[in-house]
């Protein structure tokens, strides 16, 4: 019940209707976000104590408590108020942290890719609000899940391990930058030297079979050279 009454949302005025999917009427309803976080609270406070909850269900409520978080740090009251603005964001961190423990009971591949793209997505909104240590924190957590997902294969990694560089460079980090930046060259020059090394032993027995003017059987489309 709690969690249907914090799903409705913080109108600002009176023009907003919503209407019902169930009954023939509408309705229009007011709710103050410190409203709307109490009833999540409350809605989130029976899911942990039900031992029968599921994953999901617990990682749905989990994120509504999140949204309500977040959408208190747009009202217009908690931007004008440090401590308020403090107060809802560390409400937010302490609420992810629930989030990973949750999603974390079951280290399935799928859970764990869930924790991995979670701390990507941090790792770029920490990016974008100039937190470049938080950034690093975040990218480096999820490039150590997915090394344990892909083992040795770092190409699945190339992307992160790119970012995470860059972060470095910007936060400082130069030796670890320097390091990674080192890692993915040698990666790149391992998948590149084989292909160079066919490419160019086809060239060469390409060139020594075929005269300039003659047509290049092996080639998907006929031409002349």
């Amino acid at each position: 019940m709690f969690e249907h009454l914090a799903a409705f949302n913080v109108y600002s005025d009176d023009r907003h209707i919503e209407y019902s999917s169930t009954e023939q009427w509408r309705y229009e309803i007011k709710v103050d976000y410190r409203q709307r976080i109490a009833w999540q609270e409350q809605a989130l406070t029976w899911r942990l104590k039900d031992k029968k909850a599921s994953t999901e269900a617990l990682v749905y409520t989990l994120n509504r408590m999140r949204d309500a978080y977040s959408d208190a740090l747009e009202e217009r009251d908690v931007e004008c108020d440090s401590a308020r603005k403090a107060y809802y964001l560390a409400k937010i961190d302490a609420t992810e942290r629930q989030w990973l423990n949750v999603i974390l009971r079951d280290k399935t591949w799928d859970n764990r890719e869930r924790v991995a793209s979670f701390l990507q997505q941090k790792a770029d909104i920490a990016y974008n609000a100039g937190h470049i240590s938080e950034a690093i924190n975040a990218l480096s957590q999820a490039l150590k899940i997915k090394q344990t997902l892909y083992g040795a294969e770092f190409g699945e990694m190339t992307v992160d391990s790119n970012n995470l560089a860059g972060f470095y460079a910007q936060g400082h980090h130069y030796k670890e930058a320097k390091d990674l930046y080192l890692k993915l060259i040698a990666y790149y020059q391992s998948r590149l030297t084989p292909m160079a090394t066919v490419i160019s032993r086809f060239t060469l027995l390409f060139a020594r079979k075929h005269r300039p003017g003659q047509y290049f059987p092996l080639s998907p489309i006929a031409g002349r050279i």
